[in-house]
């Protein structure tokens, strides 16, 4: 699973050994951020820098924190400068997969809804 929030982003998975979940994360301070009180490893060799291993009841408590928290009506608003460059790009991803699937008939320009502070970070 991704979470992608204004507090950071994070990769979860269910490692072939053990019972907790590895979450992992790109940036130093989201699974502080994302998951409060975690211990968070660095792994220099790996492809996520950042892992932590969390209980399902961990990951389960603090989404519906985080859910019960969204008070935005855009989530590109919300998020920081700093996450611009790499929401945007999975923000184009999508986009453009949608565009493939069902037709450039299907969407509207991104212009029409991108935030000012987000354009032309590309």
């Amino acid at each position: 699973m991704w979470i992608f929030h204004p507090l950071g982003f994070a990769s979860i998975v269910k490692p072939d050994h053990g019972r907790k979940l590895l979450a992992r994360s790109r940036f130093e301070g989201d699974l502080e951020a994302l998951f409060p009180g975690c211990e968070v490893t660095v792994t220099p060799q790996r492809d996520y820098l950042f892992r932590a291993f969390v209980t399902r009841r961990q990951v389960k408590k603090r989404l519906r924190e985080l859910v019960g928290q969204i008070g935005y009506s855009n989530f590109k608003d919300s998020c920081p400068k700093d996450r611009c460059y790499p929401y945007n790009e999975v923000w184009w991803a999508l986009f453009d997969e949608q565009r493939h699937r069902y037709g450039p008939h299907a969407t509207i320009h991104p212009s029409t809804v991108w935030p000012d502070h987000f354009k032309g970070v590309a």
